[in-house]
């Protein structure tokens, strides 16, 4: 059990320093402006959401689990409530993956223990709301002026600004590693239906695979395992703002140390070249 508390106080940190941002845009004095606390803060409100779905459902899970466990295996009755209860669990996990333990041969999940999961849920909540209420104070002064916001990323070359988290410095080498998740943000073009990236990852780290979110929505996922640059285009998700923030989720890191032994022993995801618009 104490195991289990310190991966949720490690999990809930690692939150806390790598939340990302949302961008929303907003006019004042007839000038466009994209104004990153308050969409930071919309995150922290959706993350704080999902947190209650979840732990709303939990009762429901507990008693799910009861009866199941009070039934002979085989029944037409445990047959039942066992499926209500894959059902449930599934929903929570599609809501939140890092609270699956395991996932049986018919694929459904198995979940951490209830106790776990409402303490983790709750710490969650908490620490969203502490957020949101400071930024709230600096919203007025975070703002990035859409005028000189470009529609298209080099991502060697890109301003700070634009590179909300999760990016390493990759000096004079034309592309940028990311991290875990790394987010950008482009100005849109409402004449372009479509976000293209050009991606690469070196031979010798095996293969980056992820997702792709647009402005919070999944619009696709990537596989790359050569240093040649491929392309790939997703659709713009329906009612796209002024700014389109750019999402990159790793399935896996390699260390190049470890594979390669050249003394580098960041955690790289994907390699991103550029982001355009077409």
């Amino acid at each position: 059990m104490m195991r289990k508390v310190l991966q949720v106080c490690l999990a809930l940190l690692l939150l806390a320093l790598g939340s990302g941002l949302l961008f929303h845009s907003w006019r004042a004095e007839g000038r466009d402006k994209a104004d990153v606390t308050f969409l930071l803060m919309e995150e922290q409100d959706t993350l704080a959401r999902k947190a209650q779905w979840i732990l709303d459902l939990l009762p429901k899970l507990g008693q799910l689990e009861a009866r199941l466990s009070a039934l002979q295996p085989g029944t037409p009755e445990y047959a039942m409530v066992r499926a209500e209860l894959d059902s449930a669990r599934n929903l929570v996990a599609e809501k939140d993956p890092t609270l699956v333990s395991g996932t049986d041969g018919n694929g459904n999940v198995s979940l951490e223990p209830l106790d776990v999961i409402q303490m983790k849920l709750k710490a969650t909540i908490s620490l969203a709301q502490s957020q949101s209420r400071t930024l709230l104070s600096a919203r007025k002064s975070s703002t990035v002026d859409l005028e000189t916001m470009p529609q298209s990323l080099q991502l060697s070359e890109s301003p700070k600004e634009l590179l909300v988290d999760g990016w390493y410095d990759s000096p004079g080498l034309g592309y940028r590693f990311t991290m875990k998740t790394a987010i950008c943000m482009v100005r849109n073009n409402p004449d372009k239906k479509r976000v293209k990236l050009r991606l690469m990852y070196p031979e010798s780290l095996g293969a980056a695979k992820g997702t792709v979110f647009v402005n919070n929505k999944k619009v696709g996922t990537f596989t790359v395992a050569s240093s040649i640059p491929a392309d790939f285009t997703y659709e713009k998700p329906p009612g796209s703002s002024d700014v389109l923030r750019v999402k990159l989720v790793n399935d896996v890191l390699s260390v190049p140390d470890k594979l390669t032994h050249n003394g580098d022993k960041r955690p790289l995801g994907v390699a991103v070249i550029r982001i355009t618009q077409e």
